[in-house]
C-alpha cells in the first residue's frame, strides 16, 4: 500500500521551490477505491498525509518528511468531454496541457493559466486554486470548477458542486456552493479524485 523504498522515497522529495524533504513513505494510487483504503488505512496508522500532483508548486507546499507522500500522478484519465456543454470531467493527475492539448479539438479550452501551465496537473491546479495572467479575463480557477469528488481523511467519498442557482444573495456566502470549500484549500480538508469542470472557446 505504501512504498517505503529508498530509491521512490526519493524520487518525490523534490518540487520547484528548491527544497528537499524525504517522506517516510510513498503511496500511488491508481483508483478512487485505491484512494479510500490509503487513508483509511493511513487513519488507523496514525500517519499523516500529503497529496501532491505533479509537485511543480514552488512553495514546498507537495513535499514532506513526515508520514506518506500521496501522489495521485496515476490517477491522469480524461474521462468524458462533452463540446455541447462545455464540460470536461477529469481525474486530478491530468497535466492542464494534455487537457488543453485534448478539448483544442473541439475548438475548446480550459481558461486557468498557472505558471507551470503545461505540467500542473488539474487537481494540484484545483487545491491551489491556482491562476495566472488570463484570471484578469477569465476569472481564477475556481470559477471554473463545476464539481468534484473528494475523499476525506477516513475514506468517505463526497461529492461537491454548484447549486447552478442564477441567484443566490441570501445567507451565509460560505455555505453557499460547498465545492468552493475544497478549491485552494490545498488538500487540508480532502483529497480531490474526480473534477467536472468548465470549458470556454479557444480565442479567435
Amino acid at each position: 500500500m505504501y512504498s517505503t523504498d529508498p530509491d521512490v522515497r526519493n524520487s518525490y522529495s523534490a518540487d520547484v521551490s528548491g527544497l528537499v524533504l524525504v517522506p517516510e513513505a510513498v503511496a500511488r494510487p491508481t483508483s478512487i477505491a485505491e484512494t479510500r483504503e490509503l487513508l483509511r488505512q493511513a487513519g488507523m496508522d496514525r500517519m499523516c498525509v500529503t497529496p501532491a500532483g505533479s509537485q511543480t508548486s514552488t512553495t514546498g507546499a507537495s513535499i514532506t518528511d513526515r508520514g506518506v507522500l500521496l501522489s495521485m500522478r496515476a490517477m491522469g484519465r480524461i474521462i468524458d468531454v462533452d463540446a455541447g456543454t462545455r464540460r470536461a470531467i477529469v481525474e486530478p493527475g491530468v497535466l492542464l496541457g494534455d487537457l488543453n492539448r485534448a478539448v483544442a479539438e473541439h475548438g475548446l479550452r480550459f481558461a486557468p493559466d498557472p505558471t507551470s501551465e503545461d505540467d500542473v496537473t488539474v487537481g494540484g491546479g484545483i487545491a491551489c486554486n491556482a491562476s495566472g495572467a488570463r484570471t484578469l479575463l477569465y476569472g481564477p480557477t475556481r470559477n471554473h470548477v463545476r464539481s468534484l469528488k473528494i475523499v476525506r481523511a477516513d475514506g468517505s467519498l463526497v461529492t461537491a458542486g454548484r447549486s447552478g442557482l442564477e441567484k443566490n444573495t441570501a445567507g451565509y456566502a460560505f455555505a453557499h456552493d460547498p465545492v468552493d470549500w475544497f478549491i485552494g484549500s490545498e488538500g487540508t480538508l480532502g483529497v480531490i479524485v474526480e473534477a467536472e469542470l468548465s470549458l470556454v472557446p479557444l480565442p479567435r
